[in-house]
């Protein structure tokens, strides 16, 4: 037994409960038990084997077996007694290469899913000195109430957590070569981007992304605000029990403003008739009764001239 946390593979979905090691002279080999809720006996596990020299002094070896449909059929038979597997017949790979699964669904009602993956550099890259090694990789499990999908990610989430000393171990092969897409034309490539609070996609590589965000949305308030104070207003949103300017302004003279909506203006005196309406009086024109607007005469007016040498004009305009 070693510690969890010494596992060689570490899943993302499920924590790990406990881990058998085995060590040989060519690799070491791991059970990795996982905690899930099933109704089935039987443990769920990721089960690994590490190829490579180890400096296990012991006469033990892991013999080489090669991923054939027979093997599969009897580790489905053995790992799986009594649930019906079906095999995917999709190709899928991970982030460690391509890998093939099976699924089936116990008595109970468990999903379950069994997967196998050989880890190992194309044999054109390997050599005495380098690319060497290889990782087999089993996992079996079962879930109460989970569907195929959360089963199938964890053979999408786990990480590889362990390497082999040798210099020449490394069974992942040569790094992969960049896209033959770059540096060619009508090809873009666009830098990553951060999701901004404040507006929208800013650059990762922008160190002033928060303060470019704030001056954008400030100027932009800023245009929305002055837009709004030069729209005009729609008349029919006037107030209507407010007076208006014109009742609001001082009239001129002995002119005063009527109570009623209309102004009734009598008509110029002739010769021999007084000259001015008194205030009470009232004209029925068939809407209702008036206050009359006071109109000063024009002889009334002219008297103001007398005073400044205008009284010839006076006498003669008025007799």
């Amino acid at each position: 037994m070693v510690a969890p946390e010494e596992a060689f593979v570490l899943p993302s979905n499920y924590s790990v409960v406990g881990v058998v090691e085995d060590r040989a002279r060519n690799g070491v080999t791991q059970k990795i038990t996982l905690s899930t809720n099933s109704k089935l006996a039987g443990e769920n596990y990721f089960y690994v084997q590490f190829l490579g020299p180890t400096d296990a002094r012991t006469e033990n070896s892991i013999s080489y077996a090669a991923i054939t449909d027979g093997r599969i059929a009897r580790e489905l038979r053995t790992e799986m007694a009594g649930i019906a597997m079906s095999r995917s017949p999709f190709y899928v790979q991970n982030n460690y290469g391509s890998f093939s699964y099976a699924t089936g669904k116990a008595a109970g009602g468990d999903n379950c899913i069994y997967a196998w993956q050989q880890i190992q550099s194309p044999e054109h890259n390997q050599n005495f000195f380098q690319n060497r090694g290889r990782i087999n990789l089993r996992l079996r499990l079962c879930e109460t109430g989970a569907d195929i999908d959360k089963l199938l990610s964890t053979m999408y989430g786990f990480t590889i957590n362990a390497t082999n000393q040798a210099t020449s171990w490394n069974p992942y092969g040569e790094p992969a070569s960049p896209s033959p897409n770059l540096g060619r034309p009508g090809n873009p490539v666009f830098p990553p981007a951060v999701k901004s609070g404040l507006a929208g996609p800013f650059p990762a590589s922008d160190l002033n992304s928060s303060l470019l965000n704030k001056a954008e949305a400030t100027s932009e308030n800023a245009t929305q605000n002055e837009q709004r104070e030069r729209r005009p207003q729609n008349p029919s949103s006037r107030n209507l029990s407010q007076p208006s300017a014109l009742t609001d302004t001082a009239l001129p003279g002995t002119v005063k403003a009527a109570n009623s909506s209309k102004v009734i203006v009598p008509s110029p005196p002739v010769s021999g008739q007084n000259s001015s309406v008194s205030q009470g009086q009232s004209f029925n024109n068939g809407v209702g009764k008036n206050e009359v607007v006071q109109v000063p005469s024009p002889c009334s007016l002219m008297a103001n001239q007398r005073s400044n040498g205008g009284e010839r004009e006076a006498n003669s305009f008025c007799n």
